[in-house]
């Protein structure tokens, strides 16, 4: 059985350090797929026979949608993870890094942007598996959050034999 995790949230929450987490931990990595890929993903996830953890980060507009596809499916133990933070700690972020919002490209002015993420957040918290709130969370604590509380394996001894 193949376990796809599926991460999203507000932008500016911390999925791509999370996303960076669970790579360390052995996923394998998925950004931001077109949902129009999302079924050939899923086809192809299938017949990977090297991969059987999979954590998919994907846009907060096509993340619903592409974990009750996901879910239908027998061959998927799927999970379903939302980032959340205070909105004027993510106006604080954005400031910091002088980056747009995606939605900005679209009209959206920042505070509106981050309104309708929130809004769209919790319209869809009832299928969470999940749900991080960020706002106090520096990426060690995130990731001290994922060990304890998201990964079953993470206390397992790992040696690697290297030889020259």
């Amino acid at each position: 059985m193949k376990n796809i995790i599926i991460i999203s949230g507000v932008s500016g929450a911390g999925k791509t350090s999370l996303l960076s987490i669970f790579e360390e931990c052995g996923y394998y990595i998925c950004d931001n797929i077109p949902f129009s890929l999302i079924k050939d993903f899923y086809n192809a996830v299938k017949k990977d026979v090297k991969n059987d953890k999979i954590a998919l980060a994907l846009n907060l507009s096509v993340a619903h949608e592409a974990y009750l596809l996901a879910k239908q499916d027998s061959d998927f133990n799927v999970s379903f993870i939302a980032l959340d933070c205070d909105k004027d700690i993510l106006l604080s972020r954005y400031r910091l890094t002088r980056r747009s919002h995606p939605l900005q490209v679209d009209g959206y002015t920042l505070e509106d942007a981050i309104d309708f993420e929130k809004q769209t957040i919790s319209n869809i918290k009832i299928n969470l598996t999940c749900y991080i709130d960020t706002s106090e969370m520096s990426i060690s604590s995130l990731r001290k959050f994922v060990y304890n509380n998201l990964l079953s394996d993470h206390n397992k001894l790992h040696v690697n034999f290297v030889s020259f």
